[in-house]
């Protein structure tokens, strides 16, 4: 910690406070994370007033946090910041949260916001946010958003396929595979059970056989996954 401090400095007047909160939990264990600036600057500017306090911990943006803790590898600071991060990233403003530079800067926060994007995508205002957003990339003044389009037509394109599609599981009761169902690659043209080797595997959403080379369940129609 004190070598990684020694070759780190504040370069700008508005790290201060997390420099600051972050001495302040290394004495004390505490820290207090304000709103974050997607929430209303309204509400951040009056939360960080409330708690402008000597005694109390001082007000820090639990993503300027985050980084620095996993600059430092204050791992578990880290791990706080982020679930804090992760309360306060809602569908109203998910949006400029994983386009932010922090989210591509950052894999964990981008992947959560990602999944949390990916989950809304058919809500007609998410879509036109997005939309603006991809404007922003094609004009070139929003490169650093290039890495959250990628990772959200990734998850996009994955919750589409599993929605449409079903494992395989083994059709004896008593078989491990019958309560760990398993992919269509990890079977391939094999009709019998990966594990027991003696009952045929079945398609988990409607319970038909797969006794041929089916790369669908021929009784639900559904794509094997």
């Amino acid at each position: 910690m004190c070598t990684l401090l020694s070759h780190l400095r504040p370069k700008r007047n508005d790290r201060f406070p997390s420099w600051r909160s972050l001495f302040f939990y290394r004495c004390t264990d505490e820290i207090s994370f304000a709103p974050l600036k997607s929430q209303g600057v309204d509400s951040r500017l009056n939360y960080i007033r409330e708690k402008a306090v000597a005694a109390a911990p001082p007000p820090c943006s639990p993503k300027s946090i985050y980084v620095l803790a996993n600059l430092l590898e204050i791992f578990s600071l880290r791990e706080e910041a982020f679930a804090n991060i992760k309360t306060k990233t809602t569908l109203d403003n998910v949006v400029g949260e994983v386009f932010s530079w922090v989210a591509a800067g950052q894999k964990q926060i981008m992947r959560m916001q990602c999944d949390l994007l990916v989950a809304d995508l058919k809500n007609p205002k998410t879509m036109a946010l997005v939309k603006k957003n991809l404007e922003h990339i094609s004009e070139g003044s929003s490169s650093h958003c290039a890495g959250a389009v990628d990772l959200m037509l990734q998850k996009a394109f994955e919750s589409k396929k599993q929605s449409k599609g079903v494992k395989l599981r083994c059709a004896y009761r008593h078989c491990w595979l019958r309560e760990n169902p398993v992919s269509y690659s990890s079977v391939g043209s094999r009709t019998l059970c990966l594990h027991c080797e003696d009952e045929y595997m079945e398609c988990v959403g409607c319970g038909r056989r797969r006794d041929g080379d089916y790369s669908s369940c021929q009784g639900c129609r559904k794509m094997f996954i």
